[in-house]
């Protein structure tokens, strides 16, 4: 593929607000990512990292609202996606490293059970050939 792997262009997220004034959490922000290359996001807390990384995996809260904007994947175009086309993208073609491993990993079972776990579910790999 010569062109980018994600592209996202002028992509707006926002909640409604208690006057029925959207509040922008996002604001046409855009970048494209090659296949091989690595993107950080930074900026302060509350400047929606988070958001943005859960809008490229199809887990927006319900409460906000794409107001704008693109986002294309290996050509498709991910904002149009059923609920099904998310669920075969996410963690097989998309994943996300969340900041806080407490709200991602379980406490109770050991990290490496838990990669697997998702390796075998994603991948149909075995036990073994996921370790």
């Amino acid at each position: 593929m010569s062109g980018p792997l994600l592209s996202v262009r002028n992509l707006s997220i926002g909640f409604p607000g208690g006057d029925g004034v959207a509040v922008r959490a996002v604001n046409g922000i855009g970048f494209d990512l090659r296949a091989g290359e690595a993107l950080a996001i930074v900026g302060e807390s509350g400047s929606g990292k988070t958001l943005l990384g859960k809008t490229l995996l199809g887990l927006l809260p319900d409460s906000a609202r794409i107001t704008g904007g693109s986002i294309l994947y290996a050509g498709r175009e991910l904002l149009s996606s059923t609920p099904a086309q998310w669920r075969a993208v996410r963690g097989t073609e998309i994943g996300m490293v969340f900041q806080e491993p407490m709200v991602s990993l379980n406490p109770a079972f050991r990290i490496g059970d838990q990669l697997a776990e998702a390796l075998m579910l994603r991948r149909g790999l075995t036990r073994d050939e996921a370790w």
